[in-house]
């Protein structure tokens, strides 16, 4: 130890003494480097265009361009070159529009309900203020003949086929733009049974007008109202268990650091419950209040 002490100090005392004679001028100061600016970028050599891969041999493949606008080229001409898809007759076009459904909705939330090759189907929502207020958004047009176009392929080739919905076992078998429309809200098979995935129960309702009634309406309203009730009360006896929870662990804290305990030492527990979106636009449409319901605080 006394050695490195020794040299230590040693080294300490040789860095003073030079730092003095460079200030006296006696040592002469290092010169230093140039400094030397880094070179310019130089680009790489021209990335031409790669052809595409012979698609009809099996396995994967991987296309590679050199720009976007060859890639969008490339797609062009692949859409081009696809099969077209097969035509309507006259005599369906016109009883597919003289039977078309529409979907309308009296509630606050927009649904996007995904319908296979068909596509997705949007269900625009109401404004909070115009809930209740005799008003629907929409509508969603069903065709009365709905219909997809399905791939087919047949002697090494592919070709376009045109399949139309048609029920059976279905009360709605005799119309099947109003049962595609039924499936689309998630109510085909049922009438009065109001499931979870059934959106009747959030204010969206089937009519084979594109005014609905007034009774369509009221009854569309009702099925709401009873659902957003119950979303309330359902969120109202998660909030009280999270209250509950938070009670338990607070008294274990307090107790454990009266007790001395060094785990009591930690952060003090936090309540904290994350209240389902759903039910606070509920709760606004339904003019609830803290009062009433704790956790439509800042709602």
């Amino acid at each position: 130890m006394a050695d490195n002490i020794k040299r230590r100090s040693f080294l300490a005392f040789s860095a003073a003494w030079m730092a003095m004679r460079r200030a006296l001028g006696i040592a002469p100061t290092p010169a230093r480097e140039p400094k030397v600016d880094p070179p310019a970028f130089a680009p790489g050599p021209k990335v031409e265009p790669l052809q595409p891969p012979d698609l009809s041999r099996p396995g994967p493949a991987k296309i590679t361009f050199a720009t976007n606008e060859d890639a969008a080229e490339w797609i062009r001409r692949l859409r081009g070159s696809a099969p077209e898809l097969p035509e309507e007759s006259e005599a369906i076009k016109r009883a597919s529009v003289e039977k078309q459904v529409y979907i309308f909705n009296v509630g606050p939330i927009r649904f996007v309900q995904g319908c296979g090759s068909y596509g997705d189907v949007v269900i625009p929502a109401l404004p909070e203020r115009d809930c209740f207020g005799g008003t629907v958004a929409g509508p969603v047009i069903i065709p009365g003949l709905p219909s997809e176009c399905c791939k087919q392929y047949a002697n090494d080739s592919e070709y376009f086929e045109r399949i139309y919905h048609l029920p059976t076992g279905s009360e709605y078998a005799h119309h099947p733009g109003l049962d595609f429309a039924m499936e689309v809200i998630g109510a085909a098979r049922q009438t009065k049974q109001y499931y979870p995935g059934d959106l009747r129960r959030y204010g969206v309702f089937v009519s084979q007008s594109a005014e609905p009634s007034a009774e369509e309406i009221v009854e569309a309203q009702e099925l709401l109202r009873k659902s957003a009730e119950e979303e309330c009360a359902r969120e109202d006896q998660i909030y009280r268990m999270e209250v509950d929870r938070h009670q338990v662990a607070l008294a274990s804290w307090i107790k454990r650091r009266e007790s001395g305990e060094s785990s009591a030492y930690g952060p003090r527990p936090v309540f904290f419950h994350r209240v389902d979106e759903r039910a606070r636009t509920f709760g606004r449409i339904l003019k609830k209040t803290v009062s009433e319901h704790l956790w439509m605080v800042d709602a």
